[in-house]
């Protein structure tokens, strides 16, 4: 059965040190215990642990090799295998084994590890031998709570004291879930020896009195999850004997059946559980302190006066995840304060690249969307100035009825009753008026093509930006996250300078206001990152809550790294090289720019009005007209008279001439008006052809200025990196006031936030410049983009020429 030595007091990333650490430590104590020159007096150290594990084994190798380092030169500390005892999980087993290390002369200090062991010695009268004892996952339940000072007060007895508690962990779940009864499973040895007696909690001072609900891991983790279906909520405390798959599966099956979970370390939140605040604990920093302690004592120092407490920072972490499988929606306010794993996941939604939602905003924008209509109906606008050259046909039908004195009167020429039919043909055959409709519908139709083609090209660029503004946005927040991570280690480390009187509570103080400042900055900057999803999203015209995961590709794997953008980045490095391919530029945005294509065919589709009201007087419209006319019957007076034969068919053509001669004035007035649409027009075009020209050359400086900001920003944030580095050791030592840390800390974010915004920028502002000249290369073919490169240079050859 494999499981972490102590844990909580020994991290499971011991397994990353590969063997050649423990060969090295292995291969110093060789060195001085062969050397009688370099020996000392011989030291040896008997451990209770409650079991042997493989990190058991990698942890002693570790303490070893640090106590050969620090010790080496005085004593020759040996740790030997016969002398690490396991109490295979008992209480009553670590008892007896302690007692006998107690016994055994050879051995000068006792070291106990894993929480059931702690649990045990604590219970202790007294200590003949000097103790170190690890595993302490709440004071107050296992008796070891320190005294005045930071120590522990019993002669011969020290720990390690992680800061963490049943209390506080339970007080910060109650935050997120109100819960009267909770569950507590844990091993059953720690339940007999600290929790079988503990059954009401209180939360805090003056907070509401829980009960605990022990719930021994004996069985399965199916029938420990029914018994805790009694409580509201579960808390997992230590489990040495599970391995952290089986303590992963315990975890999930709670959260298949509905019992939100928290965890004993931060680990647990990370492989399940609901919620977690205590820190996983840094073994380095325990071998360390283990060592320390042990050149203290052999040094002539009694245990009792030692240091216990090493602070680490203590963040309460949700799974976000879990919290959404449970239902649970913890508040803003605390939120606002934890660190959020799996905050930002979307299961199953798929991943976009910056090339796929820019080819996705050309066909699927709402603004793409609308003009397309426009295109579609300036289309049926020709088909309608092409219909009058068209010949028309129409059909009629008549029935009449007229008095009889009328129709007598007519001797036959009108009957009283007639029904007939008509049809009636005409046909333009020429007509400038026509004809200028039809080319001026023509060119409203290529502006209104290009009017498209510059949505499209705008629709583009806002979604390149909605995207890129995304990837900015995620990495803002993790540097907040990173933020609020080092407010709070600088808070463990004024907490410690208080213990030891470097300072006084203000500094804690300070970083306390700090972190609350940092994790109301944290949320915000989580809320832009949800927004700019959003706002994609909008761009793209789907529902806004659209789920969808942003690829993680660097800007170069998406961006930076492609051709014709590559060589953008090269040729704005230098002032001769960007005049000339400002120059360049300026020449492909009057080709591209379909902005002036509208103006061209607006021109165009005005010229040729007027021409047809320059022709008006002298070109006639010309028409044929034709029609024909069946009696189909005749009825009552007159429809029969003798020797006359009624024409029941006749038909007519006509051929028309007209002119428009005068029309009051009207026709000179449109001349005129024409005319001045047309200079208006084509002055319009010139704005704008200036107008392109400077937006050009404005986003190559632009790109130039963004470029020297990149790379000075990110000196600057890495000379700012180094700075605080030295100023938090220095406070450490008590050498720098809190003042010239919190300066230090603040420029750090500020030159990483600004370092990220550069990088950003730079790619915006290529985007822009991309825009500006109607090529985005990232959506060009091959053949366009080498088409691009081998006009740039011939462009060069001849500006070099």
């Amino acid at each position: 059965m494999t499981t972490c030595f102590f844990i909580s007091c020994f991290d499971c990333r011991v397994r990353r040190i590969g063997l050649r650490a423990w060969a090295i430590g292995v291969l110093i104590l060789a060195v001085f215990v062969a050397d009688p020159a370099l020996a000392g007096k011989q030291v040896s150290i008997g451990m209770v642990i409650d079991d042997h594990t493989r990190d058991s084994q990698a942890f002693i190798h570790s303490l070893q090799a640090e106590l050969t380092r620090l010790l080496g030169s005085k004593y020759r500390v040996h740790i030997a295998e016969k002398d690490v005892l396991s109490a295979k999980w008992s209480a009553e087993r670590a008892k007896r084994l302690y007692h006998q290390l107690v016994r055994d002369p050879r051995i000068t200090i006792i070291i106990g590890g894993g929480v059931i062991t702690t649990t045990m010695l604590a219970a202790e009268k007294s200590y003949p031998k000097p103790v170190i004892t690890l595993g302490v996952i709440d004071p107050a339940i296992q008796g070891v709570a320190p005294v005045q000072g930071n120590r522990s007060g019993i002669p011969n007895f020290t720990y390690v004291l992680f800061n963490r508690s049943l209390q506080n962990d339970l007080s910060q779940f109650h935050q997120i879930i109100a819960f009267d009864k909770v569950a507590v499973i844990a091993d059953p040895e720690l339940i007999k020896l600290a929790l079988n007696n503990t059954r009401e909690l209180r939360l805090g001072d003056g907070g509401q009195t829980v009960t605990l609900m022990p719930l021994p891991m004996s069985g399965s983790k199916e029938a420990v999850a029914t018994q805790a279906e009694a409580a509201q909520a579960a808390y997992i405390s230590y489990l040495g004997r599970l391995s952290l798959q089986q303590r992963q599966e315990l975890i999930r099956t709670l959260t298949e059946r509905g019992i939100p979970t928290f965890g004993l370390s931060v680990k647990d939140a990370q492989i399940g559980a609901m919620a977690a605040a205590a820190p996983e604990e840094n073994w380095i920093s325990l071998v360390r302190r283990l060592a320390l302690n042990i050149e203290a004592i052999l040094g002539g120092r009694n245990a009792s006066t030692l240091g216990v407490r090493i602070d680490l920072a203590e963040s309460l972490t949700i799974n976000m995840k879990t919290a959404e499988l449970l239902g649970i929606s913890p508040p803003f306010s605390i939120l606002s304060q934890a660190t959020l794993l799996h905050e930002f996941d979307v299961p199953g939604a798929p991943a976009t690249t910056l090339v796929e939602v820019m080819r996705a905003a050309s066909r699927s924008s709402l603004d793409v969307r609308i003009e397309q209509d426009s295109v579609d109906i300036a289309q049926e606008d020709v088909s309608l100035a092409k219909s009058e050259w068209r010949p028309s046909l129409n059909a009629s039908g008549s029935y009449t009825l007229i008095d009889e004195e009328t129709a007598n009167a007519s001797f036959g020429s009108q009957v009283q009753r007639t029904t007939a039919g008509a049809l009636t043909a005409q046909q333009l055959i020429y007509s400038d008026d026509v004809a200028g409709n039809i080319t001026a519908s023509k060119h409203l139709l290529l502006s209104a093509q290009s009017t498209l083609a510059q949505v499209r090209l705008d629709s583009i660029l806002t979604t390149a930006k909605a995207y890129l503004n995304i990837l900015k946005a995620k990495t803002a927040v993790t540097i907040h996250q990173q933020n609020v991570m080092l407010t709070q280690q600088n808070l463990a480390i004024a907490q410690k300078r208080e213990i030891i009187g470097y300072s006084g509570q203000s500094d804690v103080y300070r970083w306390q206001s700090k972190l609350a400042g940092a994790q109301t900055d944290l949320f915000a900057a989580k809320n832009s990152y949800r927004l700019t999803k959003l706002e994609l999203n909008r761009t793209l015209n789907r529902p806004l809550k659209k789920p969808f995961r942003v690829k993680e590709l660097s800007l170069s794997d998406q961006f930076s790294d492609h051709g014709p953008i590559k060589q953008i980045r090269a040729l704005v490095k230098t002032r001769l090289s960007l005049e000339t391919f400002t120059q360049f530029l300026m020449d492909e945005a009057l080709r591209n720019a379909p902005e002036i294509d509208q103006f061209d065919a607006a021109v165009a589709a005005q010229q040729r009005q007027l021409l047809s009201y320059q022709r008006k007087r002298y070109l006639p419209v010309v028409s044929l007209n034709g029609q024909g006319q069946h009696i189909f019957s005749r009825d009552g007076v007159g429809a029969s008279l003798p020797g006359v034969e009624p024409i029941d068919d006749n038909w007519n053509a006509t051929l028309n001439l007209s002119w428009s001669l005068l029309q009051g004035g009207a026709n000179n007035s449109n001349v005129r008006k024409t005319q001045s649409a047309i200079t208006r027009l084509k002055n319009q075009k010139q704005r704008l052809v200036s107008l392109i020209r400077i937006n050009v050359r404005a986003s190559l400086m632009d790109l130039a200025n963004s470029s020297v900001n990149q790379e000075n920003s990110k000196r600057a944030s890495k000379f700012a990196a180094k700075s605080l580095s030295l100023v938090t050791q220095a406070y450490e030592k008590g050498k720098v006031s809190v003042v010239e840390l919190v300066d230090a800390q603040n420029s750090a974010l500020n030159a990483e936030l600004a370092a990220l915004n550069s990088e950003y920028d730079f790619v915006i502002n290529q985007m822009d410049l991309e825009r500006r000249i109607g090529h985005f290369s990232l959506l060009k073919s091959a053949g366009d983009n080498q088409a691009f490169l081998d006009r740039l240079d011939s462009f060069f050859k001849q500006s070099s020429n």
